[in-house]
């Protein structure tokens, strides 16, 4: 990552497409914008987990998604059965 000055203020080159951009004192100074950072971040870091197949926690996820469909219905077949109207 190459920085120095151009003119009177300070740049960085963006980490993605490499453009030079003035550096800012409450910035990270990584990325031009925040579509560079996300397209960095999906070719760096979210393709090479996917291909290794590594996720996030995504049987635990279906797991609770399909436990709360199972309840909500059983729960309307109960009202069902027991004359219950749905609100």
């Amino acid at each position: 990552m190459t920085s120095g000055v151009k003119g009177s203020y300070k740049v960085y080159s963006c980490l993605y497409c490499s453009k030079e951009v003035r550096w800012g004192h409450s910035k990270i100074n990584k990325f031009c914008d925040n579509i560079c950072q996300g397209k960095y971040k999906w070719e760096n870091e979210t393709v090479p987990r996917i291909l290794q197949g590594i996720g996030g926690d995504y049987k635990r996820y279906l797991r609770d998604i399909s436990e709360r469909l199972v309840v909500i219905n059983v729960k309307n077949v109960v009202r069902k059965v027991c004359g219950i109207i749905n609100r």
